[in-house]
């Protein structure tokens, strides 16, 4: 959406010079990459944290069940 309105808010004015028309091309293309770039890097990043996550939980889980098991052994 935001870049849709960057589209018209960028569409070049009548008598513009083609010059000018395909520097606003790039210009939006290499926003495009750009934001295309933060996303890639932020959803690699949720994955990291996503990964630590799971991790923990393991390791917490883990610590549980030895936990549970020494509990268990007292008790005979």
């Amino acid at each position: 959406l935001i870049f849709e309105i960057e589209l018209v808010a960028c569409r070049p004015r009548k008598g513009s010079t083609m010059g000018s028309v395909s520097d606003e091309r790039v210009r939006l293309e290499e926003l495009k990459k750009q934001r295309e770039a933060a996303a890639a890097l932020k959803d690699e990043e949720k994955k990291k944290r996503e990964e630590a996550k799971a991790a923990a939980a393991a390791k917490i889980q883990a610590k549980l069940e030895a936990k549970k098991g020494k509990g268990k052994g007292k008790s005979k």
